[in-house]
């Protein structure tokens, strides 16, 4: 069978299933659901804050401590501390740029922003992986079809062999984003308790799952400290001396 067929059909046996269950949400369509989300995603130019959690690595955990700092279309800066808060690695993203210095072993990255889908399989354009970051979604692209849980909204389509399903809680904040391919890498998103900012609405706990061939990397963390709209410096230097890895 085609995967795409398979996909399609694993998709509607699935939707035929939520159909049967029992639920108290009123239908909405997809187009009313699209419409309601965008209102509530977070407005900024400027976004920084700390992030705090763990992040797992083939079930080996590591302490996250950094600091994000976000222009919104412009650039991603990441400063993750170690022990001592002494800095341990820093990481600049722009629309079509990759840069990591590792300060542990004095080792850096740098290449085109393909290199994320490539090695980190990460399938988002720079603009959907800031929104990500803060629980935006940005669903206005794409054709969705509307089904519904005992609990929540859920928004499905299929596009390039790729099934993205998003789940909307009744007051229409995005709570989850689960995204999967044909050849079963896939990426899950989960967040909860939103804060209520002037500019939106900010989840201030978020848990990542990537897996991909045989790797998996899980993340949870929280932000606190945030400051929105103020302008941030983005200072990236790879120091003489470092060794490239990629």
């Amino acid at each position: 069978m085609n995967k795409a067929i398979a996909i399609f059909f694993s998709l509607f046996l699935l939707s035929a299933c939520v159909s049967l269950k029992k639920t108290s949400l009123p239908y909405k369509s997809s187009a009313f659901l699209v419409k309601k989300s965008q209102q509530y995603n977070l407005d900024y130019n400027w976004f920084s804050a700390k992030m705090g959690g763990t992040v797992f690595l083939d079930d080996k955990a590591i302490p996250l401590n950094a600091n994000i700092r976000m222009q919104k279309d412009s650039v991603i800066w990441i400063s993750a501390s170690a022990l001592l808060g002494i800095e341990a690695a820093r990481i600049l993203i722009t629309p079509d740029s990759f840069q990591m210095i590792n300060r542990l072993n004095s080792t850096y990255i740098s290449s085109d922003i393909s290199s994320l889908k490539e090695k980190f399989g990460i399938n988002l354009s720079f603009e959907q992986l800031q929104n990500k970051l803060i629980g935006n979604l940005d669903l206005e692209q794409s054709n969705w079809t509307s089904t519904m849980d005992s609990a929540n909204y859920i928004l499905s389509n299929i596009n390039n062999e790729i099934l993205t399903k998003v789940k909307l809680n009744p007051s229409f904040l995005g709570v989850e984003w689960n995204q999967t391919s044909y050849l079963d890498n896939s990426m899950l998103l989960i967040y909860s308790n939103f804060s209520y900012l002037e500019q939106g609405y900010l989840p201030q706990k978020i848990f990542l799952n990537i897996r991909k061939d045989n790797s998996e990397i899980k993340l949870n963390y929280s932000y606190s400290k945030i400051v929105l709209d103020k302008k941030k410096k983005t200072k990236f230097t790879i120091p003489s001396g470092y060794e490239p890895v990629l």
